[in-house]
């Protein structure tokens, strides 16, 4: 156990000062770029422009996490191999699994902070920094800003135009997202075009539009009125052209993706570019323990090399598997009243610390 910890204790040191550094690093080059426009806000003080970019951190800290924790580890296991750490404890009888341990441990809780960022700290914190945004900067959209962008939000749909012509009824660029119960968006329905009907009180949209949303789902035509309300139409079952089903995400990172794409008309695209986030996390654990492994001299015909790289598959894999059985608590109704609370997470969470802890003392006797 106390090699555990020592490792622990290292893997964490490096990976906190790198998140630290890439964190400093993205806040100096943001305000280097855009300090012209944040100074040029009225009545922005020094406070306002902290709390802007701290609003930010979780986001920033999810896409740093991968790369950096691949790297402290590689830090860790090339400065045990200089000081001789590796060949110290081999020569006290320490096999290949208790020196690999450690490696496995630093993967499952980089993947357990991920899965928590990703779930429940990066909603909330959009969802602040929207709302802080829209109080500072009011209609500007700091990466295009050359289109004011409208939001309404009704119920658990949020809808977002760039404009509206009260004189020919015509909209274009409208977003509807709809949430499900624990704050991810199951359909999205895009219409880069559209004429309102004021007879019937609905939109029609033309061929050319964009439906976006999974078909298991069923999707109901809205329409946005002149004076700005919302209120659901019938079912559009004929609509039923250029359907894309994606990879669910929270609303931040839809969000984010959308507005980064959108004045290139790529939105079916930013609708997949989370996944590979996602995919980092395994693939990390995994070289982590790699590296640790091929380090260590390990003959490449032992059989325990074989099952160690497994044991990291499995090991890997739990990110997904804890995002799996979350969905499919929330989609079927599973503890309605804690969906995309802590509740189900937590117990999940603890579930894994407990096999893990069994299984390191199958492993030590």
């Amino acid at each position: 156990m106390i090699l555990i910890f020592y490792i622990l204790r290292e893997f964490f040191k490096v990976l906190f000062a790198g998140l630290l550094l890439c964190l400093f690093f993205f806040v100096f080059f943001d305000f280097y770029f855009n300090a012209s426009f944040l100074l040029n806000v009225s009545n922005i003080t020094f406070i306002d422009i902290c709390l802007y970019y701290l609003y930010q951190m979780p986001y920033q800290i999810f896409l740093f996490l991968p790369i950096i924790s691949l790297l402290a580890s590689l830090f860790v296991v090339v400065n045990m191999v200089r000081c001789g750490e590796f060949s110290v404890l081999k020569s006290f009888g320490l096999n290949m699994w208790r020196l690999t341990l450690p490696f496995l441990y630093c993967g499952v809780l980089v993947c357990l902070l991920g899965f928590c960022l990703n779930e429940i700290i990066i909603p909330t914190s959009f969802e602040s920094y929207h709302t802080f945004e829209n109080e500072i900067f009011g209609s500007d959209v700091r990466k295009n800003k050359a289109k004011p962008v409208s939001w309404l939000k009704v119920g658990r749909d949020f809808l977002r135009f760039d404009s509206f012509n009260h004189k020919t009824n015509e909209f274009s660029n409208l977003f509807i997202y709809t949430l499900n119960d624990n704050a991810t968006v199951p359909k999205v329905l895009y219409a880069s075009k559209g004429v309102y009907d004021s007879e019937k009180g609905t939109y029609d949209f033309p061929q050319y539009s964009k439906y976006l949303f999974d078909p298991s789902l069923s999707l109901t035509q809205g329409s946005l009125l002149k004076n700005g309300s919302y209120f659901f139409g019938q079912n559009i079952d004929d609509l039923e052209d250029d359907k894309i089903s994606f990879d669910r995400m929270s609303i931040y990172e839809l969000t984010k993706k959308i507005n980064s794409y959108q004045a290139s008309n790529r939105d079916s695209l930013s609708l997949r570019v989370t996944k590979h986030l996602k995919i980092a996390y395994p693939f990390s654990c995994l070289l982590m323990c790699l590296v640790g492994l091929l380090l260590s001299n390990v003959s490449i015909d032992s059989k325990k090399f074989y099952l160690m790289i497994v044991y990291c598959l499995i090991i890997g894999s739990f990110f997904w598997i804890l995002l799996i059985i979350s969905r499919l608590l929330s989609f079927t109704g599973i503890l309605k009243p804690f969906i995309g609370g802590w509740l189900p997470n937590f117990s999940l969470f603890s579930f894994l610390l407990f096999a893990l802890t069994r299984m390191n003392k199958r492993i030590y006797e």
